[in-house]
């Protein structure tokens, strides 16, 4: 499923994200059975919670409601009025705009759902199968990314990169001709995807994971008292050195930044290792240079991006418009999925926008304008979530190399969080499914962390108890 995800879920197609959507139907029911045999911990319901107000607002946002009542909802009465005109009479509507694409968007959600569940319960081996999954297939992905900016080598890639193309769409900055909608093959790699800040995004969020790779592997062997790299490390760091320069392929802004950002942030993973400072400052040092090194082979065709003088960005009178939208239609927002007909239900702020626009290239502006004010409270509590479940992977004190993949997902589910302001990046499956195991990784760590700490108070003879799935011990 996460290679179906990675590989079909990253651009425009319907029947990439149906195909990922029934691949996850099998592995709820795997990981619903696996949860029927584990012991529920205490924070393993604050993201059940969180799932069940999703559900809980999608049920409301599609139960039927008289008329009456409909259109005294914010927004309607204007609605009503264009109904009448084409001869529509009044009926019992759902407070959803369009109650198919709501139910749409529910079902866009199996892959984090999927996911999440059953990382949760994996074995080390077994995530660790799971994150080099994850980094065979983005380099793949980097690859054809790459062979994407040479001259196509065959008719097949010809056409696959004019479909690519034709699915992408492009805002341009405005002038009197209007938008620029003529597709054209890309001079930049992005892959299977529709958007290169997308697949910026997914590059970015796995090198904290690949960094973590390579410290646990070299941790293992300098527990087992044998000096140098293990060939995993080494091979972690080449995967690390690959997602770099795919990064750099993509010409994405939002990409070099978030990279830059992260693998800076990917550092701080050496706190609690025992290591020594001359060490530590001579790693720091060795990223410094990965990274300067990067930045020059980039060359200006990455660099140069930054100084185009294309005008001002049309996310900014995207992002105003669309709140001006949720102000349109109140505290209970226009439904989710819904954004493209409730966004062409207010004039834009300011100079002319493209007729159609998909996303509102904010993912916190998009879900104020579809789901209000329940959808913010949503949000809000899965970021409490994630800073109590990072609190508890950080803090702990000591480290251990079992820590480092729940405390590197916590980096990669900000880099998600920071993007998601000025792009959508949660509206695509393949992203989706990346966040479901980032937030397994962080939930498994986070109650890997309350499980010692449960454990340092039983009593020393009742330690050496069966081992449960999942790495649990019962006490005898």
């Amino acid at each position: 499923m996460l290679v179906a995800a990675l590989l079909l879920g990253g651009g425009a197609s319907w029947l990439g994200d149906t195909s990922v959507q029934l691949l996850c139907l099998p592995l709820l029911v795997l990981a619903a059975v696996e949860w029927q045999q584990q012991r529920w911990a205490a924070s393993d319901w604050a993201p059940l919670a969180l799932l069940t107000g999703i559900v809980l607002l999608g049920a409301v946002q599609l139960a039927p409601l008289s008329p009456g009542f409909w259109v005294s909802l914010p927004g309607r009465s204007q609605l009503l009025v264009d109904m009448h005109a084409v001869g529509q009479t009044p009926a019992w509507y759902a407070l959803s705009l369009d109650p198919f694409a709501t139910e749409r968007a529910l079902q866009g959600l199996l892959p984090v759902v999927a996911l999440l569940f059953a990382t949760r319960w994996m074995s080390e081996r077994q995530l660790r199968v799971m994150l080099m999954v994850l980094f065979a297939t983005t380099l793949f992905l980097v690859a054809f990314g790459v062979s994407q900016k040479s001259a196509p080598a065959s008719d097949v890639v010809a056409t696959v990169n004019e479909t690519i193309a034709r699915n992408n769409l492009v805002l341009n900055t405005l002038g009197d001709q209007g938008p620029s909608t003529a597709p054209a093959v890309p001079d930049f790699g992005f892959g299977v995807y529709s958007n290169r800040n997308h697949f910026a995004t997914l590059l970015a969020l796995s090198i904290p994971l690949a960094f973590a790779g390579a410290l646990a592997a070299w941790s293992r062997r300098r527990k087992d008292g044998k000096p140098g790299l293990p060939a995993l490390s080494v091979a972690y760091l080449l995967v690390l050195g690959g997602l770099l320069a795919g990064i750099l392929e993509t010409r994405s802004r939002a990409g070099f930044l978030l990279g830059a950002a992260v693998l800076v942030a990917a550092l701080a993973m050496l706190r609690g290792m025992g290591l020594k400072r001359k060490l530590v400052w001579g790693i720091v040092a060795g990223v410094v240079v990965a990274g300067s090194a990067a930045v020059l082979i980039a060359g200006s065709d990455t660099l140069t991006r930054f100084d185009q003088s294309a005008g001002p960005d049309l996310r900014w009178k995207l992002h105003a418009t669309t709140l001006d939208a949720a102000k349109h239609f109140g505290a209970l927002g226009s439904g989710l999925g819904t954004f493209v007909e409730a966004y062409q239900q207010v004039p834009p702020r300011e100079g002319i926008l493209p007729a159609y626009v998909n996303h509102a290239h904010g993912d916190y502006h998009e879900v104020w304008l579809e789901a209000g004010w329940p959808g913010m409270l949503l949000v809000m509590g899965f970021l409490g979530w994630y800073l109590y479940a990072s609190a508890r992977v950080w803090l702990r004190s000591g480290s251990a190399a079992s820590d480092l993949p729940a405390r590197a997902a916590s980096i990669a589910i900000a880099v998600v969080l920071v993007h998601g302001y000025m792009e959508y990046p949660l509206r695509k499956s393949a992203i989706l499914a990346a966040m479901g195991l980032l937030c397994g990784l962080l939930q498994a760590g986070a109650q890997r962390n309350l499980s010692v700490a449960a454990m340092s108070e039983i009593q020393p003879q009742a330690r050496d108890g069966a081992l449960l799935p999942g790495g649990k011990v019962e006490a005898p």
